[in-house]
C-alpha cells in the first residue's frame, strides 16, 4: 500500500482570517514539481455576506487571472466555481476543486461582499503526483 502522506505537500494559500467586504488573495503555489493540485476552501463561522471563491493561475507567478471552469475538476453536482461560494450559515464547511490547467502557479482568492461581520475562512492548496526525473509520475 502506498503512503498517501508522503505523496502530498500543502501550501497554506489563505491562513484563517476574518473577512469583511473586499478581496483576500492567497499565497501562490508552484506546480513545477507536481502533476496535480486541489484547492480546498474552509469556513469557520459565516455570519453574513457572500464569499465568492476563485482559483487564479499565472505563468510568471506575478500576474494572475481567474481559472476557467473548463480547467477545474468539480465533484458531485458542482459544475462551476460559483457552486463553491459560501453564504451565511455555511459554518464549518470545506469545499474543494481540482486544477487541471497548464499554468505553473496557482493561488486561492476570496471576495466578500454585503457583510457586516463577515466570515472566518481559509484556503489550502494540496499538491500531489510529484514529478520524477524526466517528468514522469511516481503514481501509475
Amino acid at each position: 500500500m502506498l503512503d498517501l502522506n508522503s505523496q502530498l505537500s500543502q501550501v497554506i494559500s489563505i491562513a484563517p482570517v476574518a473577512l469583511t467586504d473586499g478581496t483576500e488573495d492567497g499565497a501562490a503555489a508552484s506546480l513545477s514539481d507536481n502533476h496535480s493540485a486541489v484547492v480546498t476552501f474552509t469556513s469557520g463561522v459565516v455570519t453574513d455576506g457572500t464569499h465568492a471563491v476563485i482559483v487564479e493561475e499565472s505563468v510568471d507567478g506575478t500576474t494572475f487571472t481567474t481559472v476557467a471552469d473548463a480547467d477545474l475538476h468539480f465533484n458531485g453536482t458542482d459544475t462551476t466555481i460559483t457552486d463553491l461560494d459560501f453564504a451565511a450559515a455555511d459554518d464549518g464547511v470545506s469545499r474543494s476543486v481540482g486544477y487541471k490547467g497548464s499554468k505553473g502557479t496557482i493561488r486561492a482568492s476570496i471576495t466578500t461582499a454585503s457583510s457586516t461581520t463577515g466570515a472566518v475562512m481559509s484556503a489550502m492548496i494540496i499538491l500531489g503526483d510529484e514529478k520524477q526525473a524526466g517528468g514522469s509520475s511516481i503514481i501509475s
